[in-house]
């Protein structure tokens, strides 16, 4: 395993964390990216981002990933594709380690977002799973199915609309009420590729052949794939019992800080996250160099 110092250690390569990175490369700040997967995060998923300044008429999740990369790209960011698999924090530094590496820095920016809800309620028989999925990126391309997604907040009706052009959706509300915005709601109202079903909870999963079969309390339903998008929590996994005891602490000595969808509950907006970003690195630099 290779050791790394850096000063400032950032975790997640999505919007918080690039933009904290770039206002840090702004400053002259030596610093560190690690992200497990690809640039942008849970972007790659967005159907269609209306509410970001300067984008009058919208722009798709993918487009925002390939611009944050080609930001990076300009940058000369210095990103390592490796997932962080424990952080500490003793003796004043903050130690990463990773599958290839063991890391130290003396602050730790988490931008790592967010991680799927865990199903409660429903009896999913293991060979079901390869065709259950928590996210649509890896469905994006597919053409002809049936497919399910249970859920009735914003990104249940995004993945929805993204994934209805060339096959048939069906959304399951456990209730009747309706979490997502309006034009979500009216985008899929209007769509023929979707079927929304209200009141329906779904009791066990199961594969019959190369499809699922599952059951609510009326009914028996066949589709090719099931989405579950129930809900986000912070993921913070990779914390030491140390740090998450101390995390209060840690914050408040400008030591650790959360930004972006990891911080921001419902409040998972790539404008927010981005302020956050730069808010975050024009505070390293204020605790480096003092204020302008």
């Amino acid at each position: 395993m290779k050791e790394l110092k850096t000063d400032i250690g950032i975790i997640g390569a999505g919007p918080a964390g690039i933009a904290c990175s770039v206002q840090l490369k702004r400053f002259g700040i030596e610093h560190t990216i690690f992200e497990k997967e690809s640039i942008g995060g849970m972007l790659k998923n967005a159907n269609w981002i209306e509410n970001y300044p300067g984008y009058p008429a919208g722009i798709n999740g993918i487009e925002v990933c390939e611009l944050l990369k080609q930001h990076a790209d300009q940058f000369h960011l210095n990103i390592y594709f490796d997932e962080i698999l424990s952080a500490d924090y003793d003796a004043g530094k903050f130690h990463l380690t990773s599958e290839n590496y063991s890391v130290e820095c003396k602050r730790l920016v988490i931008a790592s977002g967010t991680k799927p809800k865990p199903v409660t309620g429903v009896e999913i028989f293991p060979e079901a799973n390869e065709y259950i999925y928590r996210d649509i990126y890896n469905l994006r391309n597919i053409k002809n199915k049936e497919i399910g997604i249970v859920g009735a907040g914003d990104a249940a009706f995004d993945y929805a609309l993204t994934l209805a052009g060339e096959n048939k959706i069906h959304l399951y509300n456990k209730g009747e009420q309706i979490k997502a915005i309006p034009p979500l709601v009216k985008k899929v109202q209007e769509n023929d590729n979707i079927e929304c079903h209200s009141n329906t909870s779904i009791l066990t999963v199961e594969k019959l052949k190369k499809r699922l079969q599952f059951q609510t309390i009326e009914d028996i339903f066949q589709l090719d794939y099931l989405i579950f998008a129930i809900g986000r929590l912070p993921l913070k996994d990779f914390l030491s019992p140390n740090i998450l005891l101390h995390q209060n602490k840690l914050v408040a000595d400008d030591k650790l800080f959360l930004i972006g969808d990891v911080a921001n509950e419902n409040r998972r907006q790539l404008a927010i996250a981005a302020g956050n970003g730069i808010e975050c690195a024009m505070r390293i630099n204020e605790l480096e160099h003092g204020s302008y």
